[in-house]
């Protein structure tokens, strides 16, 4: 707290000092005198004061030898200035003189006098410091109000100015807002005057809407020409990931492209399985510029728990649909309905995607029937329905406000974009990536069985890095995805090459140990050597990467005895063994792994995944 400007005029101890540095002697006259001699003398200057604060009335002085009466006129020194004293018992009391002298009245009223001058003089002095103190605060004051007034000028100044740019920026939006509400109003009294016109042919074409699928029209939004599959994109296909800077073992790259087009035409799921940073969604995305198309990367969050989390849902509330990003990607895939579309949906795992893929996976592989068509059920039939009706009658309607106008555009993309029963467009490839953790799911038999899977070996830090990559536009072989589909289907009617083996692997092993194929197995190895031959790759080389990608994955068994009495250990070595000639194939890692599980006695199964 700061001290109150005339603290000194207040509070007077300062004398003290004054008394203690001048040695100045005190006139008093003796008020009272007891029998023992001790005397009660009252001081003639009256601005006395303690340390406390505490006006002196009077000191106690015990003279010496002098014979001094009452009403005597003395003088003498105060003992210990601004202190009191103390009696025979310690009890403080009056401050105590010493010294002291009788005197008569003429030399106590001049020694008063004296003192008085002394005391005034020195509060002069004081006055005039603390004037000129005063005078030096008002100087400082006087100057930090004027900082203070520019300071705070120049932060108007520059707030007058802030607010003056603003106002032009929403001036200059408002400008613009109103240029497009201008050009709205006449796009919307267009569009109503060709509703006005179309309304006699609306309803006429009424009775026919329910039998009539909605058309969707499409076109490419690209000009490039479509190239066609070429001879040698299998042999190509890890120096062109190379050059575009992405380093892969070769087994990874051809195993995932002959994946990635028997995908397309069967309807699979891809799922790159690896450790954190090995590359997995960056080959999705190479792959995907690589070969003319594009890609789109959906996160998976673990509180996924139904197909709504993935394809979206039916806002009763406002009734509309809400679509997902996963749905917004098929229904752009429509916009280049001749290039490939890669939607991986990333970390799969972290939700079980029997909750909320099942339905996807299902109509994905029905899209992709020559017999029968499906599409996904977004939302319930009846309410499509509805929005029809709903649409009809706004259409019908002559004078419609705003709200109206906008409802009407919202059913018109609702019922063109979002149907009911959803089609699945047919260049979409649906790939997975997956990590191995606590915090992750295992997949089911079933989701592995209707899917290829790609396991990345562990990062190779020591591997050479392409320091200069290539733009994959300038490399990339624009495959028409019509073409490949023709391509494909003219080669399934050959010979199925290696299929005998297979189905040896699955009567000596696979049955035995109680992980048979099943009749999707033959009908995706039939597309998948159609497409190596595509490919240009060998009878071997598609057993190989079918071997690495479709068959290894299912191997889940308990270790012992069945009841043959056939010991599965045994069984599985000697299969193992087989299968060492592919090794070259992805295969010699994994086959080591699991023999490593054969061959742990605390172990009580034997699993591809772990």
């Amino acid at each position: 707290m700061e001290a109150h400007p005339y603290e000194p005029f207040a509070n007077e101890t300062w004398i003290i000092d004054l008394i203690i540095l001048e040695k100045l002697e005190i006139p008093g006259q003796v008020r009272e005198k007891w029998r023992a001699g001790p005397l009660a003398i009252y001081p003639l200057v009256d601005s006395l004061r303690l340390k406390d604060g505490t006006s002196v009335k009077q000191f106690f002085l015990v003279p010496s030898k002098l014979d001094i009466s009452c009403d005597q006129y003395v003088k003498f020194y105060w003992d210990k200035p601004g202190e009191r004293g103390f009696d025979s018992q310690g009890k403080a009391g009056d401050p105590r003189g010493v010294v002291i002298q009788i005197v008569t009245k003429e030399e106590a009223e001049n020694l008063q006098k004296q003192m008085q001058e002394s005391l005034a003089y020195e509060l002069r002095c004081q006055l005039q410091d603390k004037l000129n103190q005063l005078q030096q605060e008002q100087k400082r004051v006087a100057q930090q109000v004027e900082e203070l007034a520019q300071i705070r000028t120049q932060e108007l100044r520059n707030k007058i100015k802030a607010e003056e740019e603003n106002l032009a920026q929403e001036k200059t939006l408002l400008d613009a807002e109103c240029q497009r509400l201008n050009e709205q109003q006449k796009y919307l009294e267009s569009l109503a005057e060709d509703v006005k016109n179309a309304k006699d042919i609306w309803i006429a074409l009424e009775p026919y809407r329910a039998a009539v699928p909605l058309v969707i029209d499409s076109k490419l939004s690209e000009t490039t020409e479509p190239c066609p599959l070429p001879e040698n994109l299998g042999t190509e296909w890890n120096q062109m990931l190379h050059s575009s800077g992405l380093s892969l073992p070769k087994y990874v790259s051809t195993s995932y492209l002959l994946a990635l087009f028997s995908s397309f035409y069967s309807g699979s799921l891809i799922l790159l399985n690896g450790s954190v940073g090995v590359g997995k969604t960056s080959l999705i995305q190479h792959s995907a510029s690589l070969l003319g198309g594009q890609s789109r990367i959906i996160p998976v969050r673990p509180a996924w728990l139904d197909p709504s989390d993935l394809l979206g849902f039916f806002d009763p509330l406002s009734e509309t649909f809400r679509p997902t990003p996963f749905l917004t990607a098929l229904k752009d895939a429509n916009n280049h309905y001749d290039r490939l579309h890669l939607v991986c949906l990333d970390e799969l795992n972290l939700a079980k995607i029997e909750n909320y893929g099942a339905d996807l996976l299902s109509a994905l592989e029905y899209s992709r029937s020559e017999q029968e068509k499906q599409g996904l059920q977004i939302y319930s039939s009846n309410i499509e329905t509805e929005l029809w009706e709903e649409a009809r009658l706004l259409h019908e309607e002559q004078q419609r406000d705003y709200k109206q106008i906008q409802r009407l555009k919202r059913l018109e993309i609702i019922l063109k974009d979002y149907a009911s029963n959803f089609p699945i467009p047919k260049n979409i490839v649906l790939l997975g990536t997956l990590n191995s953790d606590e915090t992750t799911y295992d997949l089911s038999p079933k989701v592995i069985d209707r899917s290829f899977v790609i396991t990345y070996p562990l990062a190779d830090l020591t591997a050479e890095i392409f320091s200069q990559p290539v733009d994959p536009k300038s490399i990339a072989r624009n495959i028409s995805v019509s073409s490949l589909r023709e391509r494909i289907k003219d080669m399934i009617g050959n010979t199925i090459d290696g299929w005998e083996i297979i189905v040896k692997w699955n009567k000596e092993y696979l049955t035995k140990l109680g992980i048979p194929l099943g009749h999707r197995a033959k009908k995706e190895y039939t597309v998948f050597s159609a497409t190596a031959n595509c490919l240009g790759l060998t009878q071997n080389d598609c057993l190989g990467y079918f071997l690495f990608t479709k068959v290894l994955p299912r191997i889940s068994f308990f270790k012992g005895t069945d009841s043959n009495n056939l010991n599965r250990e045994e069984l599985c070595s000697k299969w193992f063994t087989e299968l060492a000639v592919y090794r070259d194939f992805g295969v010699s890692a994994l086959l080591t792994q699991m023999q490593d599980q054969l061959e742990d006695d605390r172990r009580r199964n034997v699993r591809y995944w772990g």
